[in-house]
């Protein structure tokens, strides 16, 4: 799994994950690439590894509080609908 964000630039990996497309507008962003400061593929699997899961717990995140905002926008059009 985390090979799949790897890459290589030169002796230096990187990590590198595309923004799911839903995504992108909130995250303002397509791609997310950082620098993993090492030339040993064995630590950059760690390296990898460790930001995949705080990138999947961030999405989770994220994903619940457009959802949140979502239904508090619902909320309000079925309030104001109420009201007319």
């Amino acid at each position: 799994m985390y090979q799949n964000y790897l890459k290589i630039r030169g002796n230096c990996y990187y990590f590198r994950w595309v923004v799911p497309v839903d995504l992108r507008p909130i995250l303002g962003r397509s791609e997310y690439v950082r620098t993993l400061r090492t030339s040993c593929i064995f630590t950059a699997k760690e390296r990898a590894f460790a930001l995949a899961i705080l990138i999947k717990q961030g999405l989770f995140v994220v994903t619940y509080l457009a959802s949140a905002a979502f239904k508090l926008q619902i909320k309000e059009l079925v309030t104001y609908r109420d009201c007319i």
